[in-house]
């Protein structure tokens, strides 16, 4: 737990049900639950919350009676107060969240059971015959831990959490009228859904910033005779009515021939000054005129390629969904590419926030791993987040390579001269750390042949 004073763990047997054993830390008080899984303390550790799962025996009898799955008995959401030592079960739970860094509620996705009404005026529900499934959502109960009260949000898609502050945003599939499809912000505190998006497509992406004051999100904007995916990007903020849109791939694929992708994670900075994308390669379509049979399936290789033929049949499906990294600037409303086709391999500090970002690239030496293995050799740069402008801090680096936790530099081991090394962004210099220490930085003991390790 967060404050230190519980210790909880699971015991896997070999075979059949896994345990969850608590214990305080400061005396020998145990408590152990049985089928217990996926078990979270909240952010004041006052209560641990899991999810209790049928028993193996019954699970493989109903495998027996060849049930469909979906008809199997859900799981039930078991609450365990750590201080009075008292245990709230829920039954027909499909999925639960808790927020990371603060508490007082629980979400959980409730199974197709009927929609109760809510404690709360500030949701008023009637019963609807529109089912629960995949395609409508499922009822997501907002749970209020002090009280045991709930409240509903009917049809919900899929939702967000915000890590510190005490709001998430999900999106809805309606209910009536009075609640239409589309995505809303919610506040726990005034238990209010603002509708920021209205819309019956789907949300490819969606982020809310650490603090639940800023959202970004994806909205399929392609239709049925398109064949593209096409995005468009939404931006909302406290003190907006409605979502506004920053960036559509209509306008990229004219200017830039490229896309908004939505395989790529949309994330906020830490200051939330700043949130990052994807945006990708328009793909080669076949030509819809043609019949099936019509169209050639060929494969074509060159020895001078630089992936083996079957590395990159093994890598297809990740090419087809690759992204290059961008980041939108919400003062001044102006975003830059930070990777592209050459440097294609962006790393960014933990808290997202920094001026400078590290690039790779290894395309140039594809060929040499087929006979040289690992690690890669690989190109590094430097790469400022405000502009998108990039410096080539070293080439050909066989080894390990970082951003320091504030992104003011990178660091590398070259396994070829086995020396470590580190480069100031903003001065744009190198320096060898380990010229003068009379101790060699390579594993000397870890004798394969290959380049020495660190």
């Amino acid at each position: 737990s967060n404050n230190g004073t519980w210790i909880a763990y699971h015991l896997k047997p070999g075979k059949g049900d896994q345990k969850l054993c608590v214990h305080q830390a400061s005396n020998k008080l145990k408590m152990v639950f049985d089928r217990a899984e996926k078990s979270r303390f909240t952010a004041d550790s006052r209560q641990l919350i899991f999810r209790q799962k049928l028993a193996l025996d019954s699970l493989n009898q109903l495998r027996r009676q060849k049930l469909k799955k979906a008809k199997w008995p859900k799981d039930t959401l078991v609450i365990v107060d750590l201080k009075k030592q008292e245990t709230i079960q829920i039954p027909h739970v499909l999925s639960y969240k808790v927020p990371e860094k603060w508490s007082g509620w629980l979400c959980y996705v409730a199974a197709s059971v009927p929609l109760k009404k809510d404690t709360s005026s500030s949701l008023k529900l009637a019963v609807s015959s529109k089912k629960t499934n995949e395609d409508n959502g499922h009822h997501l109960i907002l749970h209020k831990l002090s009280n045991q009260q709930e409240d509903t949000l009917p049809y919900v898609l899929d939702y967000r959490l915000s890590e510190s502050g005490a709001s998430m945003i999900y999106h809805t599939s309606g209910k009536d009228s009075l609640q239409k499809e589309g995505l809303y912000y919610y506040d726990f505190k005034s238990k209010k859904s603002t509708l920021m998006h209205a819309s019956v497509a789907d949300y490819a992406q969606m982020s809310i910033d650490k603090n639940g004051e800023k959202v970004v999100f994806l909205v399929d904007v392609s239709s049925d005779t398109d064949a593209l995916e096409l995005h468009d990007l939404y931006y909302w903020e406290m003190g907006l009515d409605t979502a506004e849109c920053k960036l559509r791939s209509s306008d990229l694929m004219v200017g830039q021939q490229q896309l908004l992708s939505a395989n790529a994670v949309l994330r906020f900075s830490d200051d939330a000054n700043s949130f990052y994308f994807g945006i990708a390669d328009i793909p080669l379509l076949p030509d819809s005129n043609l019949l099936p049979e019509e169209q050639v399936q060929v494969e074509i290789w060159h020895y001078q390629n630089g992936r083996l033929h079957t590395q990159q049949n093994a890598e297809l499906k990740r090419d087809k969904k690759r992204s290059y990294l961008a980041v939108y600037q919400t003062k001044t409303n102006q975003w830059k590419a930070l990777a592209s086709k050459a440097v294609n391999q962006i790393t960014i500090t933990e808290k997202a926030d920094a001026t400078w970002a590290l690039g790779r690239s290894s395309e140039p030496y594809e060929q040499l791993i087929s006979w040289e293995g690992y690690p890669r050799r690989q190109d590094i740069y430097s790469i400022n987040t405000q502009t998108g402008q990039r410096q080539l801090a070293a080439s050909n680096i066989k080894g390990t390579v970082g951003l320091s936790a504030k992104g003011h530099y990178l660091y590398w081991y070259n396994a070829l001269d086995s020396t470590w090394y580190a480069y100031s962004n903003a001065e744009k210099t190198s320096l060898a750390l380990s010229q003068f220490i009379p101790t060699s930085m390579a594993d000397e003991r870890n004798d394969v042949p290959n380049v020495p390790y660190a």
